[in-house]
């Protein structure tokens, strides 16, 4: 058993009051000598015994009155039948599984996985729960609620099954606190099972609080109860491809293959013993090995070349650890292919926005790509009939009409994977058009003699300004700007997702639309007068290069993705040769998927490698004065309850209660008999 208000422990103690009563009111008592009182005594001595029974029993009923009261105020949680019997009734539990791939681990000495093991033990707590409504929801695919009628239909959603993907848990819960609102549900519980990692988390995302706002503001109350599985194994070993090209010489093809192994270890300096690392590589039907020698934490492959003659100009292939317990980091698929061209057109009405724009878009960050830009006028767009060829559009001039025909030409340009980032005309007083529900507003400036602004938040998880694949921030914080426009958003029609803002919540850079495509609105220039946006450099092009990047998913016949970060297309089927999986999980699956058109590797995210989990403590505190009940197991002693606990401070109330009914019947009883005294010869009157 255990407390929710530990602190009232300190009281127990107080326990103590009635006995020290008891014992002063036996000497408050002054012996008199009196002759006439023997006559009394023989009486007294027959009733004796059923006095002294009384007062044991006051001084039982009274310690337990105090007990109870104060083991009540504590808020015990206990779990098995105790808590079945003194818990409170539930009316809705919504149920949100971490399926991340961080949840494929095996903790050693348990068989199954930590997905499994928290499965199996939630499926017991529903049981004994009992709640009249169950509903669940999937933290990698967190925009549905679906009802189930018992707890084995989690199966048949398929909702117990590891994922490549990463959970979204705040979107979860945003989904979770939604149903429950729409539903008008009762008292209400929403059960978590996760491992707890800080990326699946996001505890830095500001939807957090609203979340715990919301529901503390629910009338019946919300519990929260977290059961995370937080063992890690002693060493675990993951790959990831980081780079393949095909190259041509002599007339003999070959890929040439790029790739890191990193280990982690929950033991300190585990990871500084030097070890031999096999890497098996698998390209159609035929398999290299490579090893390395791994000293530290990090090992690197690099120009391992692989002959390719009958797998022709595009293919796919798999690298692969020998398995350990942590599978899903073991194996990494990759495709190969010849890459486009890739072009970004530079609408700007002003010169200097547009040279800077060109040579951030063209700088080769990646040598295996070949980027272009090129620059037109506004009114050189009217009249276009196709962006065909184009990656990334830079627009600088005043936004389209909605419907007009430059408008249409966007949302063409959009629909088929391209991006747009716009930035603000010249002048904009706040009258202009609005497209993708955003208006420009009115520009600001620093006064004279004051300090620039910088960027107070930015989403550093996701999208544009995402820390980079070897945990590398970009320096968003060092932006400084004198000038600066506000965005002005309507989100009755699209969805929109703030990036970065300045002090006093003001918009600095919005995107509208999903991160696979779609448009970016950013509220200043890349010129001098504006900032040192350019000067800085790294933000503006890490910036550029990552829309490049993204609007290249469309056009490359091969292309690499993270599992889940794109929506499945109706032709969707895994490549010829990759083991099947159900045509209804392949996007947060991991693998090889083809479209008859184009060639998708699927793997999981990069932040599902991060080995940090949150400790319990801080994920109770993302809920605020939310009830948050917490149960950490582990695969091998996960029990079937699920570890289900109750507040049963009620049965302590009701023990307390008990304790001073009783105390007055024995007093109303008591009457008039005379006290009881240890010694006859010391009684008198």
């Amino acid at each position: 058993m255990n407390f929710l208000q530990p602190w009232i422990l300190w009281g127990l103690p107080l326990i103590a009051i009635p006995l020290v009563i008891h014992l002063m009111h036996k000497r408050r008592h002054k012996v008199v000598e009196w002759g006439a009182m023997m006559f009394l005594l023989d009486g007294a001595k027959l009733s004796r015994g059923r006095q002294r029974l009384r007062e044991i029993l006051l001084l039982v009923m009274r310690t337990l009155a105090v007990l109870g009261l104060l083991l009540g105020v504590g808020r015990p949680i206990a779990g098995g039948w105790v808590g079945r019997v003194g818990g409170e009734a539930v009316d809705t539990i919504v149920v949100i599984v971490d399926r991340s791939a961080s949840m494929a681990e095996h903790v050693e000495g348990a068989p199954e996985s930590k997905l499994a093991a928290g499965m199996r033990a939630l499926r017991g707590a529903l049981e004994v729960a009992g709640a009249s409504e169950l509903v669940a929801i999937d933290a990698v695919r967190p925009d549905a609620a679906r009802r189930l009628t018992r707890a084995d239909d989690l199966t048949a959603l398929g909702i117990d099954e590891v994922t490549a993907a990463a959970s979204d848990m705040p979107a979860a819960f945003e989904t979770a606190v939604t149903y429950l609102e729409e539903s008008a549900a009762g008292r209400s519980e929403i059960w978590v099972v996760s491992d707890g990692q800080g990326s699946d988390w996001a505890p830095e995302d500001g939807r957090w609080q609203s979340l715990a706002a919301a529901m503390n503001e629910r009338p019946a109350g919300v519990r929260v109860r977290l059961t995370l599985d937080q063992t890690q194994r002693g060493e675990n070993l993951g790959v990831r491809v980081t780079r393949v090209r095909r190259v041509v010489e002599d007339g003999a093809a070959e890929l040439v293959l790029d790739a890191v192994v990193t280990r982690a270890s929950a033991a300190e300096g585990a990871g500084d013993t030097a070890m031999r690392v096999d890497l098996a590589i698998q390209v159609g039907g035929a398999r290299s090995v490579a090893e390395l020698e791994m000293v530290g934490t990090e090992a690197r492959l690099q120009g391992f070349r692989i002959p390719v003659e009958d797998a022709g100009e595009e293919g796919f292939g798999v690298v692969e650890l020998v398995a350990d317990g942590r599978p899903s980091d073991d194996r990494f698929w990759f495709v190969f292919g010849d890459d486009p061209t890739l072009e970004t057109l530079v609408v700007s009405e002003e010169e200097g926005v547009e040279r800077v724009a060109r040579i951030a878009s063209e700088l080769p960050l990646d040598p295996t790509l070949t980027l272009t830009s090129r620059g037109i006028a506004p009114a050189a767009v009217d009249g276009a009939t196709s962006l065909a060829g184009t990656s990334l559009v830079i627009w600088q001039a005043a936004l389209p009409e909605e419907g007009g025909e430059v408008a249409v030409l966007l949302d063409d340009f959009v629909g088929t994977g391209g991006v747009i980032l716009f930035l603000p005309p010249g002048a904009s007083d706040g009258a202009g058009p609005r497209y993708r529900g955003v208006r420009w507003g009115a520009w600001s400036e620093v006064a004279v003699g004051g300090d620039p602004a910088s960027p107070e938040t930015w989403r550093a998880d996701a999208d544009l300004l995402a820390t980079g694949a070897d945990g590398t921030p970009i320096p968003v914080g060092e932006v400084e700007l004198f000038r600066w426009c506000e965005i002005d958003v309507d989100g009755s029609a699209y969805t929109h997702q703030t990036l970065a803002s300045l002090p006093g919540a003001q918009r600095l850079l919005v995107r509208a639309g999903t991160p696979s495509g779609g448009a970016y609105f950013l509220g200043t220039w890349p010129t001098p007068d504006a900032g040192n946006l350019a000067a800085q450099g790294i933000v503006l092009v890490a910036m550029t290069q990552r829309a490049v990047e993204r609007a290249s998913l469309s056009q490359r016949f091969a292309s690499w993705r993270d599992a889940g970060a794109v929506e499945p297309g109706p032709d969707w089927r895994p490549a010829e040769g990759v083991e099947r999986a159900s045509l209804s999980t392949l996007d947060v699956s991991g693998g090889v998927v083809s479209d008859g058109d184009q060639l998708l590797a699927l793997n999981r995210p990069a932040s599902e490698d991060e080995a940090a989990l949150r400790p319990t403590s801080a994920l109770a505190e993302l809920f605020g004065d939310v009830d948050v009940v917490t149960a950490e197991v582990s695969g091998a002693s996960a029990r079937d309850d699920g570890g289900l606990l109750e507040e049963i401070w009620r049965v302590f109330m009701a023990l307390a209660l008990i304790g001073l009914l009783a105390e007055a019947l024995l007093c109303v009883t008591e009457g008039d008999a005379l006290p009881i005294v240890d010694d006859a010869e010391e009684a008198g009157a």
